[in-house]
Formats: structure tokens, sequence, C-alpha cells
């Protein structure tokens, strides 16, 4: 099947015990303690060219979301949170995140990049998974440090995700803006400590902006919240990432009935290009500038905002 090639073509041997864990949890919706332990005694072993394998084959999406998930987040899809990983699973977890991110193998005297990364990963794990809402900002600055260990990062980016999800779900308490603020600069803090992860990121920004708020859910807070994730979309776009924000910002348009939004997204973009513009990006902008919703909140503007996007 196309998991096997894959992995196959990472390098993993056809009949080794990595090839049989990997796709063990390709397959599972949920991890297994014990393909996590095997696959953490795989990178005990793994040397030269057997370690490379491991390295593309962990690294792949397919492999690394569960990992990270298992660690960071609920299960991905929804449902209920699974169990908090205990004692020895935990640790497999963090030997092989640690291996995946440094790249060094999981030994008795590991080199310092592991040290440092599975000690990243141990503390902001730690503080995503048992800090309750209320206690995460004082813990911000150390999430936010944490940002630097690429594995860590896009495990704060899927947490990430996964509460700003939930506080358009939930209301009342859950929508604190001080909270939303940490999970809006772990974001973007990991965004550009990792460039290759801005795609990511705007596309969890662009995911956020299309959920709707429900009825118990402060419409003031949701409003505030919306604007700063249009305003970090856009600053994503003003260095360099212009195709993946540009999309997330249409599918925004596209639902959205807020026309005040509309109308600052519009306006906040314009104010950060200038024409002559890039053939691509004109395409984008007109895409943009021509979705009903943003017309409609366009047409209704003042009129000197309705000139300035006439002149662009």
């Amino acid at each position: 099947d196309s998991a096997r090639f894959g992995l196959l073509a990472c390098g993993v041997a056809a009949h080794s015990p990595l090839m049989t864990c990997c796709l063990s949890m390709l397959k599972l919706e949920q991890l297994s303690p014990a393909d996590v332990l095997a696959f953490r005694s795989a990178a005990v072993r793994s040397r030269g060219y057997e370690l490379a394998a491991l390295l593309r084959a962990g690294r792949s999406a397919g492999l690394l979301r569960p990992l990270l998930s298992a660690l960071f987040v609920a299960r991905p899809g929804g449902g209920p949170r699974p169990p908090v990983p205990q004692g020895e699973v935990r640790d497999a977890l963090l030997d092989v995140l640690a291996t995946l991110s440094s790249g060094q193998p999981a030994v008795e005297q590991p080199a310092a990049a592991w040290s440092a990364s599975r000690g990243m990963l141990a503390e902001s794990s730690l503080v995503c998974t048992l800090a309750r809402p209320g206690d995460i900002p004082p813990h911000a600055p150390r999430l936010l440090s944490a940002c630097a260990d690429p594995a860590a990062a896009v495990g704060l980016m899927l947490w990430s995700h996964s509460r700003l999800a939930g506080m358009h779900a939930g209301g009342g308490a859950t929508h604190d803006e001080e909270l939303a603020a940490v999970h809006v600069a772990t974001l973007m803090v990991a965004a550009g400590r990792h460039p290759s992860l801005q795609p990511q990121a705007c596309a969890v920004l662009g995911a956020c902006l299309c959920l709707d708020a429900s009825e118990e859910t402060d419409g003031r807070a949701a409003h505030a919240l919306k604007r700063k994730l249009i305003d970090c979309t856009l600053a994503l776009v003003a260095k360099g990432c212009v195709a993946p924000g540009m999309a997330a910002l249409c599918r925004f348009a596209s639902v959205e009935s807020d026309r005040v939004l509309l109308r600052h997204t519009c306006l906040r973009l314009l104010s950060l290009a200038a024409p002559p513009y890039a053939a691509s990006f004109g395409r984008q902008l007109m895409g943009l500038l021509s979705i009903h919703r943003m017309r409609e909140a366009v047409r209704t503007a003042p009129a000197a905002q309705r000139e300035l996007v006439v002149g662009a």
C-alpha cells in the first residue's frame, strides 16, 4: 500500500521492526504504547544509514503529527482527549522526538543537542497537558523559549490550534483574552524561529478564522480574537509567506459575515502592499476583492475607504 511504499522510499528496511511499528502508527487513530516503545528501541540502535532512514520516516507528517499530538494535544479529529502518556511511554515519546528533532540517536550518553531538545519537549509538553487554562499565561516565557526546538515548535503549534478552536466552541471564561494572546504568540514565535513552519501557521490561523463562535461566546472577545488572527496572517504575508497567507484570507472572506472585520482585512492588506504588484500577488488580491462578501463590505464602507480600494 502507499504507506509501505512511502516508508520504503525513506529507506526503512521492508521486514524490519521499524517498518512494523511505523505501519501500525500510520494505520491506527491512536498510538499504542507498544509502537512507541518499538520506535524508541529503533532510535537507540540506529546508526548511519539506518538512522538516516528513521529520521526521514519519523519526520514525515503522517508519523510526526500523531507522536506530537500524543504529547501535546487532544487526538486529531476531535473527541475526548486520550490519557496523558505516563512513565516509560512518555519517556519513550520524549526520546523519539528528541532524536527526530536533533538528528542524534537516543544513547546512554547523548549529544548536547539531543539533551537540550528533550528538555524543551518535556518542559513545554507538561505545561500544555497538565496546567489549567488560567495557569498557562505565567508559563508563556517558557513556552516561547521552547519554540527554539523544531519538534517542540510544531507540538506547540498543534496545541495552540486545538486551544484556539476550543475557544470558539466554548464561551464565557474559556474565551480569555490573555490566554488567547499566549496561543497566538506561540504560533507567531514558532513561525518566526522556523520559517518552514510559516505555511502551517497560516493554515492554522485561517482555520481558526473560519470557525463560528458558539452562542455562549462573548461577542466582543470573539471579534477581538479574529482581528488579532487577521493581523497575524497579514504579518506572515508581509514576511513573504504570500500564497498560504492569501489563501487563508480568501477562505475567511468567503464565510465571514462581519463587514467590519472584512474591511479591516482589506484595508490592512492594502496598507502593506503598493503597486506595481507581482503578477501572482495581483491575481490573489483580485481574487480576494472579488469574493461577494468582501465586495459587499467594501461597497458599504465610508467613501474614503472605498476610494482607497478603487485606487489599488
